[in-house]
Formats: C-alpha cells, structure tokens, sequence
C-alpha cells in the first residue's frame, strides 16, 4: 500500500499530474474538491455529494458517514435558518484530517490538496509531493483553460497561493512550499505530465516500496 500526496500551484498542473499517475498506478484520485464538498458540512447535501463525483460512490458513502458524526447546528448552539450554517474552524480542520487518514487508512490513493502532506506527514507508506512552475508559466495556463485574461489570470493565482499558503500557516503553523515537506518538488515549467508521474513512481519505489 502507497499514499501519494500532491501539494500544488494553481497553475502547475499538479491535478493533471495526479490524476494521470492515480490511472497510470490504478489506485483511486482523491482531489481536493471532493474533501472540501464532504467537509463543508453547512453546504452539505445528497445532492452536493453526488454532483462531487459520481463515480466513486463508495468514497462518497464513506464519506457522510463521516460527516454523520459531527455535531448538528443545533448541537453547536448556532441559530437555526434556512440554510445551515458552516462549521467552527476546528471541527473543520479535524473533519478533513478524519477524512484523509481514513481514505490513507484504506489503501492506495493519489491525494491531491487540502494540506494531506501535513495531515499524513510521518506515515511510511506516504510520499509527499510539490509540484511548481513559474508564475508566468502559470498565468498563461490560466489564461488559456479558463479563457480569461492576463489580470485576472495573475489575481487568480496571487490568491490562490495566498489562500492555500494561509491554510498550512493557519492550521499546521508550516510553509507550505517548505521542501522539508516533501521528497520531491518538480516543477512542471521544464517537465511535462509523463515525465512528472514517472519521477513520482520512481521515487515512489526508491522510497516506500513497489507499487
């Protein structure tokens, strides 16, 4: 069994990176999407959990299960109203960190995001990864995916770095491009995707075992 987290630049590639090593290893592709819909539990729904990946249902199931055991608003003291109101900070974070190290419990997985190289950092069978690229290189990305131009490309990722750097500080009191962290950091602006996951399943095998 392998876990392999995936911290990354908006703009890096990072998710392409894992999702084609989650195929190219056929273990499942958890990303950070799919964590935050589950944990959000005051934007929770059947709905909100189907729309987040319908095929992977047993993760999903696996999942409300988990939220069923954390308190309702009302067990929280918080005023009822129409829609349900969000989470303290705290049950947030450790619904996450419940989570991840139950999806790491499980077997083999590609985790992408929402701190799991702090979440799991120490597990043996884990392998933390960074993936990067210039800001430029990843302006353009942006430009181009999201068809957008080059201001809000460079807002968008300025925040984005701000936010998920604020959400290592914040709740792990860490840098998250810290290469302490990780075992290896690549950087997508001289490497392609197959290069990329081939570096990850070497280094993989060299440090944690075959897969």
């Amino acid at each position: 069994m392998v876990v392999i987290t995936i911290s990354r630049q908006l703009g890096s590639g990072g998710g392409d990176v894992g999702r084609r090593l989650a195929e190219k290893l056929g273990i499942p592709f958890v990303d950070d999407e799919i964590v935050s819909r589950a944990a959000n539990l005051a934007g929770v729904s059947q709905d909100a959990l189907s729309d987040a990946d319908e095929r992977r249902p047993t993760l999903l199931s696996h999942i409300a299960d988990l939220l069923a055991r954390y308190p309702t608003a009302a067990e929280l003291g918080v005023p009822a109203v129409d829609i349900e109101p969000s989470l303290t900070q705290d049950t947030y974070r450790h619904l996450i960190e419940d989570v991840i190290k139950d999806i790491a419990s499980k077997g083999s997985a590609v985790i992408v995001g929402r701190g799991s190289q702090m979440i799991l950092r120490g597990k043996p069978d884990a392998l933390h990864v960074h993936v990067y690229a210039p800001f430029e290189t990843r302006v353009k990305r942006l430009m181009e995916r999201d068809a957008i131009g080059r201001a809000e490309a460079e807002k968008k990722a300025r925040e984005s770095d701000r936010d998920r750097s604020g959400y290592i500080k914040g709740f792990y009191r860490s840098d998250w491009q810290n290469p302490d962290l990780y075992a290896l950091m690549i950087n997508t602006g001289r490497l392609d995707v197959e290069t990329s996951v081939d570096l990850i399943i070497a280094a993989t095998r060299a440090t944690v075992g075959n897969i």
